[in-house]
């Protein structure tokens, strides 16, 4: 069953995320991990949830004074890592932006508990090394 292609949803994203023993916390359409260095969503979208995306949310704010510098570190950590993709959020009217990562997968056709293990891991690794780099180029 482990390496069977079975359709993806809620539930097994759920115990696949417990079976790695990572705290989880459920919202209406989101579960959410946080840790010391930062939040992540995952979700499920499309037709049928056939595509999950992790979202991360580095927890440390910049001024926007910042704001070119953080832009070109995104920009050469596109360039050079095919995982996470990184961006900057602007907060209308703050003086503040936030650094987010992404990472999404289309799976139409099925993913077995293997799979799933091995994406969630990567998805999660990816996103805290990347937050590791933030650390240490802006401190925490």
């Amino acid at each position: 069953m482990a390496n069977q292609l079975q359709p993806l949803n809620k539930a097994r994203l759920i115990d696949r995320l417990n079976q790695q023993k990572w705290c989880n916390f459920q919202g209406e359409n989101d579960i959410y991990l946080e840790t010391e260095q930062g939040g992540l969503f995952f979700s499920l979208t499309g037709e049928q949830d056939e595509i999950l995306t992790v979202r991360g949310i580095w927890r440390t704010q910049l001024k926007v004074d910042r704001l070119v510098d953080a832009l070109s570190f995104c920009n050469e950590h596109n360039h050079s890592c095919l995982f996470p993709k990184a961006y900057v959020v602007l907060h209308a009217g703050e003086e503040y932006f936030s650094i987010h990562s992404e990472i999404a997968m289309d799976y139409e056709h099925g993913i077995s508990d293997t799979q799933l293990d091995h994406y969630l891991n990567m998805a999660v690794s990816c996103s805290f090394d990347f937050f590791d780099e933030l650390d240490d180029t802006y401190g925490k």
